[in-house]
């Protein structure tokens, strides 16, 4: 098995970007049960000798390397716990703490647990560097993780590790169908060449960005990413995805609908055309089946929506901008603009031997979107490991260069009728008969948006999204 390989255009694009502003990844795990560092700390060798990509760091130069020589060992931060929101600002902090050039590993790990060797609530954080993985890699972290936790707890001994070769990048991987894949490609770049003309052509509208002279952002290392988290209940979150498809739409057109709206809110009045990404999974579109493996393998699609003021009820005009959200990604989706976003974010690096501040004058902000959404879905993992219970698991990322706000949502569903991952059938069958939990954590950049503006969006935004669920519990109701 290789050790190294050199870095992709676009995942050299992310380590340079990541060089001016943090652009760190992060799953958060609330857990209830005792969760031991000696545990973890266990689990993380374990993650690493089985994961090339958890023992990867990046060496420097002209052909910067992907390399898993001499890995060591993910360090386990251990913070007191002094209440439930400890972890807010541990996230935060540990979104905006920089993986340095060279730095090994490329991973940190932070338990908040109560000092009380009794206590039975803690949070789990594990944050990389964005070009190593993206959340349906950390979600699979997490599952082996918390398997290994019970395990021990248990006094059984753990099975040998089968380690995992280093896989190629996401560029190389790609497979695009058919029987003529070169003029498919063509088609598709044609296509997201005339489609994002159009779209600029019509001037979509931005958030006005603040902290600057309101043309001119702050530069990014005067930038942070911030964090607001947001729940739907079990309840809300069922009679939601049962609207949805009453309404002939997905989670994801509700979301993106919701977001829209509350920017449209906050743009003003008048009639606007505003871009929102989608983060897009391509580990169907891959040459190998990778399901289970750590590596960055998704991109993003971008839909434009025409929003116009007008009277009537606020829940029609979701519903209606959630089937045209869906529609237009579909679309996009099948023209393959995935194939033409991050695998081609290379594009944008300048050649010379300081090619950064090129880079950031060509990508800084300057995406057509106003704002973007991650949605991880139904996450495929048991909630229960022995005596340990996973409550929730959600998405923090940076996004200073990225969009002044993004969505990420994740959904949770706790198993009812088993005890432990045992043959690992839970997230597929326990699961889907037990009660889901939408987390949506509203993610911006400051001082570009003040905390006061990105509040009022997302309570605008969760309150569309609640007051659809309350309608649609409504309806059923006898």
């Amino acid at each position: 098995m290789i050790s190294e390989r050199e870095l992709s255009p676009s995942e050299r694009a992310v380590w340079l970007m990541d060089q001016a502003v943090p652009l760190n990844g992060m799953m958060v795990a609330h857990v209830r049960g005792r969760l031991g560092p000696g545990m973890l700390e266990a689990g993380l060798v374990r993650l690493q000798q089985r994961h090339p990509m958890l023992r990867a760091h990046i060496v420097p130069g002209p052909r910067p390397l992907l390399s898993t020589a001499n890995p060591r060992p993910i360090a386990l931060r251990v913070v007191p716990r002094t209440g439930p929101d400890t972890w807010h600002a541990v996230a935060e902090e540990e979104l905006n703490r920089p993986f340095l050039p060279g730095e090994n590993p490329l991973w940190r790990a932070v338990l908040v647990a109560g000092a009380d060797a009794g206590a039975e609530e803690c949070e789990l954080l594990l944050s990389h560097h964005h070009v190593l993985a993206d959340a349906t890699a950390v979600t699979s972290c997490f599952r082996e993780l918390l398997t290994d936790a019970a395990a021990l707890s248990r006094g059984e001994s753990l099975a040998p590790v089968v380690p995992l070769p280093m896989r190629p990048s996401l560029n190389e991987l790609l497979v695009v169908g058919g029987p003529r894949p070169r003029l498919k490609m063509f088609t598709y770049m044609n296509s997201f060449l005339w489609r994002h003309l159009l779209a600029r052509l019509r001037r979509p509208r931005k958030l006005s960005i603040q902290g600057g002279d309101g043309r001119v952002a702050p530069p990014p290392a005067q930038r942070r990413s911030r964090l607001l988290h947001h729940t739907l209940t079990p309840a809300q979150t069922a009679a939601l995805a049962a609207r949805c498809r009453q309404e002939g739409t997905t989670v994801q057109g509700a979301l993106g609908a919701a977001l829209l709206l509350a920017l449209y809110r906050d743009l003003g009045p008048a009639p606007a055309t505003v871009g929102c990404f989608s983060t897009v999974n391509l580990r169907d579109r891959l040459r190998e089946a990778l399901d289970g493996e750590v590596g960055l393998f998704v991109s993003q699609a971008t839909t434009f929506h025409r929003l116009r003021p007008g009277p009537g009820d606020p829940n029609h005009a979701l519903w209606e901008l959630a089937r045209d959200f869906r529609v237009r990604l579909v679309h996009v989706i099948d023209r393959g603009e995935p194939y033409m976003t991050f695998p081609w974010l290379g594009l944008f690096i300048p050649r010379g031997k300081d090619p950064l501040p090129g880079l950031l004058r060509r990508v800084d902000l300057s995406a057509p979107f106003a704002a973007g959404i991650t949605n991880a879905g139904r996450l495929p993992l048991p909630t229960r490991y022995g005596a340990l219970t996973l409550v929730k698991l959600h998405i923090v990322i940076g996004v200073a260069l990225i969009a002044p706000i993004v969505v990420a949502a994740t959904t949770l569903t706790s198993a009812q009728d088993r005890d432990g991952p045992g043959t690992g059938d839970g997230a597929r069958n326990g699961d889907r008969d037990g009660a889901a939990t939408l987390c949506c954590n509203l993610l911006y950049a400051e001082p570009l948006i003040s905390r006061e503006r990105a509040l009022a969006i997302a309570d605008h935004m969760m309150d569309l999204l609640r007051t659809a669920s309350k309608a649609a519990r409504l309806a059923r109701s006898p």
